[in-house]
């Protein structure tokens, strides 16, 4: 993702097309190649997000495992005779 924080909440022509900026100066609408043309330039940086998105995933995958529990079984009781 391509950050530049002087540009938040904009859109800018590029030679990749016009893209936007959030709030937070992220701009998601380019691709890695072309982040990495953006990001040489001054007051661009890049930042890879993408392995804490993958980490969030497999914990949330790893939690419903250790939920899960065996099924309860009945008891049964015997009626005694008279």
């Amino acid at each position: 993702m391509l950050v530049n924080e002087l540009l938040a909440n904009k859109q800018v022509a590029t030679q990749f097309g016009q893209i936007s900026f959030n709030e937070k100066g992220e701009c998601k609408d380019l691709k890695p190649e072309q982040e990495k043309v953006l990001g040489k330039l001054p007051n661009f940086h890049i930042v890879e997000d993408k392995p804490k998105k993958e980490a969030k995933v497999e914990e949330a995958k790893e939690e419903p495992k250790e939920k899960k529990t065996q099924p309860k079984k009945k008891k049964t009781t015997k009626k005694e005779e008279k």
